[in-house]
């Protein structure tokens, strides 16, 4: 299947898997204020896993890094939202607070206009 990017986006392609890929695709476009020589996890495993929090109903961040660390979980959560490494519950805390939210905003709006048949 060919890769989908967020503006390549059509009605034929809302399924999961191609929403997932292309907001994984948005959040790596985040610009990262960390320490490049310290980055063990990509900014966008921080917004994917958010995703799957959200996506799966998981109630906490603890849960869900529990969860992940069983094998077969985390390759569902590798397959489906395309995440290499899991961020801690501390790491998700402290990676997500410096993003604005009119950047998930725009990822979103269009995502559900293009849901909704409407060109961008």
């Amino acid at each position: 299947m060919a890769r989908t990017s967020p503006n390549d986006l059509t009605v034929n392609s809302l399924s999961g898997t191609e929403l997932f890929r292309a907001a994984r695709e948005h959040f790596s476009k985040l610009s990262d204020s960390r320490d490049p020589s310290r980055i063990e996890i990509p900014i966008e495993d921080f917004f994917m896993s958010a995703l799957a929090i959200f996506s799966l109903k998981i109630p906490s961040l603890l849960q869900f890094e529990e969860e992940m660390r069983k094998q077969r979980s985390f390759s569902n959560l590798k397959k489906l939202f395309y995440v290499s490494k899991v961020p801690s519950d501390t790491r998700m805390r402290k990676s997500s607070t410096s993003i604005k939210t009119m950047f998930f905003a725009r990822c979103f709006a269009r995502f559900s206009r293009e849901r909704n048949g409407q060109r961008c």
